[in-house]
């Protein structure tokens, strides 16, 4: 006799990270790298060649203002074959008054006023690039820690990413002001009548599918409804996951 196939579970809905949260991860990691990137060049290539500048225009105007004074106290002549021999050198001077670092720096592509950076300020370029280096690879770990994680909703209760298991049944509230904008959801249950209350969370946006779950438990629940009322300046943004509150 041919057993007959079995039919599928069409009571389970299994719900995986969506792309959305990859994207979003993938987003906050890039902008790490990248503003990593920008403290590490300043660190050892930004920082120290303005030192440099700022080298080269003190030691500009310091020889400068050396030379033109020696040559005018020279006279007439003296002061005429050094303005020769500093023009050669790109110094842009007259008889009246000593080169200019303005004028030098403007036909080199130099800043006309280059701060020296101090030693702690090119170290605090490294400290903030590796912290952000830091940042990006704990992107990369959550999302390497995540990705196999589901949100499930069966007949009578789901199971949340932490592996929680949230009956039905034992839903007494849900508070669904944040699931026309941000689709999240909080739904608040007892797993024993005397048991403290606590919490769980259903993000449509990082799982993808949660919604149907979440159309699921409501239609199996009968209790409090907060969908109206003004949301209240603490309540924190959280992926879906149970946590423990104090009963009411």
């Amino acid at each position: 006799m041919t057993a007959e196939p079995t039919s599928p579970d069409t009571t389970t809905i299994v719900c995986p990270l969506a792309p959305w949260y990859y994207r979003r991860m993938g987003l906050l990691a890039g902008m790490f790298i990248a503003f990593s990137a920008l403290f590490f060049y300043d660190w050892k290539i930004g920082y120290p060649k303005e030192n440099r500048i700022a080298d080269e225009k003190a030691k500009f105007e310091e020889e400068a203002q050396k030379g033109y004074d020696t040559a005018k106290a020279g006279g007439d002549e003296t002061l005429k074959t050094w303005m020769v021999e500093a023009q050669k050198k790109g110094w842009v001077t007259d008889s009246v008054s000593p080169p200019r670092w303005d004028a030098y720096a403007a036909v080199r592509d130099l800043p006309s006023n280059p701060e020296r950076k101090s030693q702690e300020a090119i170290d605090q370029q490294l400290h903030f690039g590796l912290g952000l280096s830091i940042g990006a690879m704990g992107c990369l770990v959550m999302i390497l820690i995540n990705r196999k994680k589901t949100f499930v909703g069966r007949a009578d209760h789901m199971v949340m990413p932490d592996g929680k298991t949230v009956r039905f049944a034992d839903v007494f509230k849900v508070d669904k002001r944040k699931w026309d904008n941000k689709a999240l959801a909080y739904v608040f249950y007892k797993e024993t009548p005397d048991g403290p209350v606590q919490k769980a969370t259903v993000d449509d946006l990082k799982f993808d599918g949660s919604g149907k779950v979440f159309d699921r438990l409501m239609e199996n629940f009968s209790g409090e409804l907060i969908e109206k009322l003004a949301e209240p300046d603490d309540e924190v943004t959280a992926s879906p996951e149970t946590t423990p509150e104090k009963a009411e």
